[in-house]
């Protein structure tokens, strides 16, 4: 990851790439437990998903989207606040079930 920031480009370069190894970062914190890089890498990710370059492929937003919303619910696993993430679980379905409807395709296309 400091690679791709020390080379910012880059990451516009392959994006996908750095989404998926935003990802793993965030993946690698939650198996040592280290609650504070968690979070802190997180909140770069969401800063990082609301960049206009982010969200110019539906590909790459979907898959932030995702990403984003599994990795809000580990920490509730990390720190046994099973409550919570049943909570925020149920929101991230309603909100995957309004993307799911925006993205699914028409059923009359007129063939």
């Amino acid at each position: 990851m400091d690679l791709f920031y020390q080379q910012e480009l880059m990451i516009t370069v392959v994006m996908g790439r750095f989404i998926r190894e935003m990802h793993n970062l965030l993946n690698v914190h939650f198996d040592l437990r280290n609650i504070p890089r968690y979070s802190a890498t997180l909140l770069r990710f969401e800063r990082f998903a609301m960049l206009q370059v982010t969200n110019q492929h539906d590909n790459f937003r979907i898959q932030t989207l995702v990403y984003i919303y599994s990795a809000k619910i580990n920490p509730h696993f990390m720190t046994g606040t099973v409550d919570e993430g049943l909570q925020m679980a149920l929101r991230i379905k309603k909100e995957t079930e309004r993307i799911r409807i925006i993205y699914s395709p028409a059923q009359d296309v007129g063939f």
